[in-house]
């Protein structure tokens, strides 16, 4: 059997998850698991290795979650992770983030800094 994530090597580990009465596999290569395993996390769940989809199969309201078209990540997992998935995902997430920024940092309207005192031959 082929490994789930490369689709090259031959699965030698065999992962069984139930998750909301379902069976999930998935069956990965020993380079494959390595990679995963050195991640930031130490214990390795079968939800991320299949993906963001396999996690919603259980969800039954999940229709109405924003989610960015090239990288597939939603805006649930962003809030969960502080992590986007591409630099499309700041176009497509804009409001929202806009949003937080403000709450953080009071405005979203970068004004860099500016001296104290700013002499006459000085352009700004």
């Amino acid at each position: 059997m082929l490994c789930d994530l490369c689709h090259k090597n031959i699965a030698t580990i065999h992962l069984t998850e139930i998750v909301n009465g379902k069976v999930m596999e998935l069956h990965i290569c020993r380079e494959c698991a390595r990679i995963k395993a050195d991640g930031p996390k130490s214990q390795l769940n079968i939800v991320e290795f299949l993906g963001d989809t396999a996690g919603r199969e259980g969800k039954e309201d999940d229709s109405d979650t924003l989610r960015c078209p090239f990288c597939n990540i939603s805006f649930d997992v962003f809030e969960k992770k502080s992590l986007l998935g591409c630099a499309h995902c700041y176009t497509v997430f804009k409001d929202r983030l806009l949003t937080i920024i403000n709450k953080i940092h009071g405005t979203v309207e970068y004004r860099g800094k500016i001296p104290l005192v700013v002499s006459e031959d000085v352009v700004i």
